[in-house]
């Protein structure tokens, strides 16, 4: 903590790497000010506009702003112009306990600023958190400082303000509501804002954050872990106990070869295997993104299960902390549901004809493995890796994929999506009983969208690699299934008259192809 000094505003030439100090902002002769008051929030530049003189806005934390010319080199500041007290900016704003604003910015001409805060306690705190905009009235080219009112208050949900920024013509204004880079944002048309007579007539024309952005991501890699304390504690995460009461959880986790690796089977015939459950994120995380569109999906491969064919593991969405989600539940055996789960009844959003419900050619399992999914204590899914996404739209509901093939759409009981979708937001992983599965790259990220934006690799980064060490594969379908390539048999039009001939094997760390 700097303490109660004075603050310097300086200016960085970056072609010269010299930085040079515009002016020294002494505030120690204030009474009652302590240390935090005095740190400066905002540094902008007001009169970015041909025949207009530039001035400089520094604000502090208790919400006291300073205005400066500031000189055509942008190097250096003449006289003080005008200064607010930290009681008179929040007289303003109309919240005189008001604690401290962090949130500041004002047009290129300076006909209108911008200020955000959390209101103080009294005024409603985070639940009432207001966006204001100030000018002198009426506009005739007039600096908002000259005799500075309210002219709207915009209230908006956002959580932790602590930037307010603008493009540099005056078009957008730019409202994240955290410090994070997935944290969701706001964009105002400044025009629309300006002009406006009343909050009603003020919208953001876009919200959220852009489609594609992680929201959670984990790989599991570089990890290693032999007991389940270990691996929550390496994962965050944290053991749910459910309903009903005395079910504790039975689950192990474990981190191995860049996996986890839920085991929840029984030792022996009789001993206890209950549904367990591990939350991965919170409401209080979720809200703002599951408040919008957003997409999950992890990698899947079942190992073992003690009991029959309809073991799963899943992801829970809308988890409540009892036994109250949204969730997809791809089942050993090798179909799965795509449901609501309301106590005890488990309402399904699939209909019995799409690929995840359906038997015989038309099932998943046929489609993905060429092999027909009949019966209830099948083991259609055992061993095999498979990717399940699940796309969480606001107005459509759950849309399943696995290995990127649609698989079911929310085609019944649609009333229960606007019923459970806003009643939480915690994401939760579930180990039904008797069920020992590997789960790897499971992410969340926002919108409907295939993918997530993956951030930029550096140059050199290993993009793929294969040494073929310890695999044995003696024809083309173990190969496909060791590499997870796929042998492309009919090449498509025009080349659909030339099949596949080539025979693939490995054998001492080596691939051949004859």
């Amino acid at each position: 903590a700097l303490g109660v000094v004075p603050r310097k505003i300086c200016v960085y030439d970056f072609d010269k790497m010299e930085e040079t100090v515009l002016t020294t902002l002494d505030r120690t002769g204030e009474a009652g000010v302590t240390g935090a008051n005095l740190d400066i929030m905002n540094v902008k530049v007001g009169g970015i506009v041909p025949g207009r003189q530039m001035h400089l806005y520094v604000q502090c934390d208790d919400g006291a702003l300073f205005i400066y010319t500031l000189n055509a080199d942008g190097k250096s500041v003449g006289g003080l112009v005008k200064s607010f007290t930290s009681a008179e900016v929040k007289t303003l704003v109309g919240d005189p306990a008001l604690a401290r604003i962090r949130n500041f910015e004002v047009t290129n001409d300076e006909r209108f600023a911008f200020m955000l805060n959390p209101p103080s306690a009294a005024a409603g705190g985070n639940d009432n958190i207001c966006l204001h905009v100030l000018w002198t009235p009426p506009v005739q080219k007039q600096a908002w400082y000259k005799r500075p009112s309210l002219k709207l208050k915009e209230e908006i949900s956002v959580t932790n303000p602590q930037y307010l920024n603008k493009d540099a013509g005056d078009s957008y204004l730019f409202l994240p509501s955290g410090t994070g880079k997935t944290a969701p944002a706001y964009l105002y048309d400044i025009s629309r804002l300006t002009m406006a007579g009343c909050a009603d007539e003020v919208a953001p024309i876009t919200a959220g954050v852009p489609d594609g952005t992680l929201i959670y991501h984990e790989d599991f890699d570089g990890i290693e872990t032999t007991t389940t304390a270990e691996t929550l504690d390496a994962l965050g995460w944290q053991i749910v106990e459910n309903t009903p009461p005395g079910l504790t959880n039975t689950a192990t986790y474990t981190i191995s070869g860049g996996k986890l690796v839920t085991d929840n089977l029984k030792a022996y015939k009789d001993a206890n295997s209950n549904d367990s459950y591990a939350l991965i994120k919170s409401s209080d995380f979720m809200r703002a993104y599951c408040t919008n569109d957003y997409t999950y999906q992890y990698d899947l491969t079942y190992r073992d299960t003690s009991h029959d064919g309809f073991r799963y593991v899943s992801l829970l969405c809308n988890y409540t902390g009892t036994n109250v989600y949204n969730t997809v539940d791809l089942r050993i055996r090798g179909d799965g549901f795509n449901q609501a789960r309301i106590g005890g009844n488990w309402p399904h959003y699939n209909n019995t004809t799409c690929p995840l419900r359906a038997t015989g050619t038309n099932s998943m399992l046929y489609r993905l493995f060429g092999e027909q999914y009949t019966s209830a204590d099948q083991r259609g899914l055992k061993d095999k890796t498979v990717t399940v996404r699940v796309e969480m739209s606001r107005e459509h509901g759950p849309t399943v994929y696995v290995n990127n093939m649609l698989v079911s759409k929310m085609a019944a009981n649609t009333q229960n999506w606007p019923a459970l979708r806003d009643m939480a937001y915690a994401i939760c992983f579930k180990t039904s009983r008797d069920i020992k599965a590997e789960i790897d790259n499971l992410m969340v990220w926002t919108g409907c969208c295939p993918q997530p934006i993956q951030p930029p690799v550096p140059a050199g980064t290993m993009i793929y690699e294969q040494d073929f060490d310890g695999i044995e594969a003696l024809d083309n379908a173990a190969v496909e299934q060791a590499l997870g390539w796929d042998i492309v048999e009919t090449p498509a039009a025009p080349l659909n008259g030339l099949t596949h001939t080539a025979k693939y094997s490995i054998q001492g760390g080596k691939l051949t192809t004859d």
